[in-house]
């Protein structure tokens, strides 16, 4: 029961920590992308 409920907490940890690091990922994302387009000009 115990570990059942410690990994649940993992879980929900982790699937906010995603959640909330959408935004950055995003902007990496498009650097990258902008970055790359760039290098295709050049």
């Amino acid at each position: 029961m115990s570990t059942d409920y410690f990994f649940e907490h993992i879980f929900k940890k982790s699937k906010h920590f995603l959640i909330s690091n959408w935004p950055s990922k995003i902007a990496a994302i498009k650097v990258l992308a902008i970055v790359s387009w760039f290098k295709d000009i050049n």
